[in-house]
């Protein structure tokens, strides 16, 4: 970034200026910074935009990833350093740290977010904007008779569930349940992001059971649901939560009302290397092992408690599309499934429930390329699934043939039933796509959307128990 690009975005005078355009550089050493801080006073430092009011370093959070296309990772890296060089030269953390822990919601710093949260937090950083001038001027929360908090900006940020930000809307979960500790005078230290375990080996697995009046845990939850599994990654907790939240919590140890060991029902991974953590919806997330063809499904819809399967996590494993089994299917079960329109009959499905006999089947889309998906299938040893959920009605259904794929995967599926032919297509944003045709189809256009030559998907509402 230069020197006239800089000016354009901030006024903090020509010496703030060059230190505010030194601190854009990735290229940046954090010793020319420290050099320079030295010849600045305290309130200088903490000097705040003459233009947006917002202070230097709250600008550097929200400004440095726009000017610097890097990974996440390498952008938190760096602003973890400038905020220690910042505070070390006293930075004033308790007027600014406020504005800084909102500016952390748009940092794209992360997993070093919670880090950089932390250290803010250990130094005295307030939750809440006390004069009017200091708070976000897009925010809907401020009224006359209470402060906005740092916590409506977090909330706000978890709308990213429904947008395709999974990883950053799991981020900002384990952020929010830092601050909202911090709020209540808990302590907070310790909440890591989820990925900080890849790489770790799992030593034991538990399942907890937490005091409903922990209101952090069950903010967003129905107070039936109150109950975790723990994987202990090599002395690190990762906890797996209701609605798909992963994250490493030492504090809720401390909440457990109970708590046993069920290492023996997850003795498959025991020992094992956690490779990688992703999420396959907003309901999914996935969590492979090296060298082990068994996964652990972390789901936000409802799972029962047999076998290795403890309300919030199952064991899978993968299974190729194209060798799905259906003798043994019963039905097929929907979960959020949205309809492009009421004249189309064409379904959009986060993922695709196959009931069977003595297993369940979950297909999903992955992205595995650029805007490049294919299908993909997990297979339970046992049927897990319970809750309601919505039966799609499609008799006597078996499976046709893999319509279209390619070196990279599976891209469409073919089943036939008594109301004709029943299509699912692997489709952006990790959708699978359903359509049920009276007629056979050579492949699925994209101009299949704008013709109404297709039958209506008949839907009941069940209980499986």
């Amino acid at each position: 970034m230069t020197h006239s690009e800089v000016n354009m975005y901030a006024n903090y005078g020509e010496t703030g200026n060059n230190i505010y355009s030194l601190c854009m550089n990735i290229d940046l050493d954090i010793h020319v910074l420290d050099n320079m801080l030295e010849k600045c006073d305290a309130n200088f430092i903490s000097s705040s935009d003459d233009d947006d009011y917002c202070s230097m370093l709250a600008n550097l959070y929200e400004d440095f990833s726009m000017y610097n296309h890097i990974d996440e990772e390498q952008c938190g890296s760096f602003l973890l350093s400038v905020t220690k060089c910042f505070l070390k030269h006293g930075f004033d953390v308790k007027k600014y740290g406020c504005e800084c822990l909102d500016a952390l919601c748009w940092a794209d710093a992360g997993s070093y977010t919670l880090e950089i949260a932390e250290l803010l937090l250990d130094n005295g950083a307030g939750l809440y904007f006390e004069d009017e001038d200091e708070r976000a001027d897009d925010t809907d929360e401020w009224n006359d008779d209470s402060d906005y908090s740092v916590l409506s900006s977090i909330a706000g940020t978890l709308g990213r569930w429904e947008t395709g930000l999974w990883e950053n809307a799991n981020l900002m979960t384990a952020y929010y349940m830092m601050v909202k500790r911090a709020e209540e005078g808990r302590d907070y230290h310790g909440i890591r992001a989820a990925e900080t375990c890849i790489g770790l080996s799992v030593d034991k697995v538990e399942k907890i059971s937490v005091s409903p009046d922990n209101k952090s845990f069950n903010e967003h939850q129905n107070q039936d649901y109150k109950d975790g599994l723990v994987l202990w990654c090599d002395g690190h907790p990762l906890i797996l939560r209701e609605y798909s939240e992963l994250f490493v919590d030492p504090m809720i140890i401390n909440d457990c009302v109970s708590s046993y060991d069920v290492s023996d029902q997850y003795a498959e991974i025991i020992g094992a290397r956690i490779s990688r953590i992703q999420f396959i919806g907003a309901s999914y997330a996935l969590i492979s092992f090296d060298d082990r063809k068994q996964k652990i499904l972390v789901a936000r819809i409802m799972l029962s408690e047999k076998g290795n399967c403890h309300g919030v996590a199952a064991l899978v494993s993968s299974i190729e599309i194209n060798r799905v089994a259906l003798s043994d299917i019963e039905n097929i079960y929907l979960i959020d499934g949205t309809v492009y329109s009421h004249d189309v009959r064409v379904y959009e499905e986060e993922a695709i429930f196959l009931k069977g006999k003595e297993s369940d089947i979950l297909i999903y889309s992955e992205e595995i390329a650029q805007e490049q998906y294919t299908l993909k299938a997990l297979k339970t040893d046992k049927t897990i699934m319970r809750g309601k959920y919505r039966e799609m009605h499609c008799p006597n259904i078996s499976f046709s043939k893999v319509l279209t794929a390619d070196v990279a995967g599976v891209k469409e599926l073919e089943f036939q039933c008594e109301d004709g032919f029943l299509y699912f297509k692997a489709d952006a944003y990790t959708n699978v796509d359903i359509l049920l045709s009276p007629k056979r189809l050579d492949k699925i256009l994209s101009t299949f959307l704008y013709d109404n030559d297709y039958t209506e998907i008949k839907f009941f509402p069940v209980e499986l128990k």
